[in-house]
């Protein structure tokens, strides 16, 4: 009877084992959920300044190290980022008082009257057809309207000056917690592995190729971005667009972003000039554009990624595109990492078929 009860006994005991362990772990998620954004960004910020750290290591203890290491990059990244997309901001306030406050319809500068206009000289006489006598002139100097028009375009201004606290203290976050990663991260591998049900040569194969991973995407996509915006910028100043700053931060971030790219920007922006009877800034727009900041990524993004990760562009770039997609600018790191560690994984259960199958059949 006894012998009978005593494996009912253990698997019961498992269960509950395994229960107290899945609330365990499902705690931990729900906690450190709000700060999952800061957690990815201090591992990402981490595995890209770890060289830096281990030739500070050469030469200072372990917290100097990692705290020299935080303080350059929040000096080299974060401050220079924080300033640029406050111009931003100021700028893009601007743009959209311009909207509200500019009812003369003046060409220099992006305004209410100015669109109405444009849209009534190009794209009316196809509307007639479904509305005639429309104008979106008269529709505009209308007060009612023209606040309604400001207040939806106004709305992503006040939603991001709403969360302009919670973001810095995220941003914080994840600089304290690089600082640790950098200090005692390298500290965690080994346990690591050995709690993975993997080999640990395997385990650790997987992580150096996440690591190569984020380095390429890094090289490939952040920097290759970040020279096309450069490039745009200088391009949008020599033509004369206005804010300048604006349009060349947002053409850097869609330049990051597979599927888009910078002629989301310029060529809108090239017809305006044309009907602006500027000529040459809309064809010089276009020209370099098109021949220059178009194709950079087209030189530098494959040999980045294509090369060091081992992959063809196109499943990166549905990494890229589906990471952004449905976790936002951390996508475009976690996306190739996720692609990069099922990719390993799948080689790693081919592996063990082929092994199996070159087993011999012993024979009866």
């Amino acid at each position: 009877m006894q012998t009978s009860q005593t494996p009912n006994l253990a698997q019961y005991g498992k269960l509950v084992w395994y229960l107290v362990l899945a609330i365990v772990v499902g705690s931990i998620v729900v906690v450190l959920a709000p700060f999952a954004t800061s957690l990815a960004w201090a591992t990402v910020m981490s595995v890209l300044t770890y060289p830096l750290y281990s030739k500070l290591r050469g030469k200072f203890a372990e917290t100097p190290s990692a705290l020299l290491t935080m303080l350059s990059t929040f000096l080299l990244v974060g401050v220079p980022v924080a300033l640029v997309g406050l111009l931003v901001f100021v700028q893009f306030k601007g743009v959209i008082d311009n909207f509200e406050k500019n009812p003369d319809g003046s060409r220099q500068s992006l305004s209410i009257d100015l669109v109405a206009k444009e849209f009534d000289k190009n794209i009316a006489p196809m509307v007639q057809s479904i509305s005639p006598g429309f104008s979106a002139t008269k529709y505009v100097q209308d007060d009612q309207n023209r606040r309604n028009i400001t207040e939806k375009i106004s709305g992503p201004v006040t939603r991001t000056a709403t969360n302009l606290v919670v973001n810095t203290v995220l941003v914080v976050i994840a600089f304290l917690t690089m600082f640790f990663m950098l200090k005692d991260g390298h500290k965690l591998r080994g346990p690591f592995a050995e709690l993975m049900p993997l080999p640990k040569e395997v385990t650790n194969h997987i992580l150096d190729r996440v690591i190569k991973t984020l380095h390429a995407v890094f090289m490939g996509v952040i920097l290759v971005a970040f020279v096309q915006g450069i490039v745009a910028t200088g391009l949008y100043v020599v033509v004369g667009v206005e804010p300048w700053l604006m349009w060349g931060a947002a053409t850097m971030i869609l330049c990051a972003v597979p599927l888009l790219g910078a002629p989301v920007i310029y060529v809108p922006w090239a017809l305006i000039l044309f009907s602006q009877g500027k000529i040459w800034q809309g064809t010089t727009l276009l020209i370099i554009g098109f021949g220059i900041v178009s194709n950079i990524d087209n030189f530098l993004r494959p040999k980045y990624i294509g090369e060091r990760v081992g992959l063809s562009y196109l499943p990166i770039f549905y990494s890229l595109l589906g990471g952004v997609l449905v976790m936002g600018p951390i996508g475009l790191f976690a996306g190739p990492v996720l692609l990069t560690v099922a990719l390993e994984l799948a080689q790693y259960l081919r592996g063990l078929r082929q092994q199996a199958a070159d087993v011999p059949v012993p024979h009866a």
